[in-house]
This record gives C-alpha cells, sequence and structure tokens, in this order.
C-alpha cells in the first residue's frame, strides 16, 4: 500500500521552496536593501504606513 499524499503537504513544501528560491537568489540586495534602511532610520528617517 502506498501512503496518500496530503495535498496541503503538496502546498507547504512548494511554498518552501519557493522561498528558499527568492531568498537565495535576492539575499545580497536584501541586504543592501536593509542596510540603506537602517541608515535612514539612523539620520532620523521614519516609516510611514
Amino acid at each position: 500500500m502506498t501512503a496518500a499524499v496530503d495535498p496541503l503537504d503538496v502546498l507547504l513544501e512548494r511554498r518552501v521552496q519557493a522561498a528558499e528560491r527568492f531568498f537565495t537568489a535576492e539575499s545580497d540586495r536584501l541586504a543592501h536593501l536593509c542596510l540603506a534602511l537602517a541608515e535612514r532610520f539612523e539620520r532620523g528617517g521614519r516609516l510611514l504606513a
């Protein structure tokens, strides 16, 4: 007998894989943007929501 595959497990695995690909591809860019944001806050910048 083969075990049934839970559709939610499949969706979760796809989501995890997509996040891994995204953060691997964009990690340098995100780091630079975070640094720029921190520097702006240090100079008195504000976050507007």
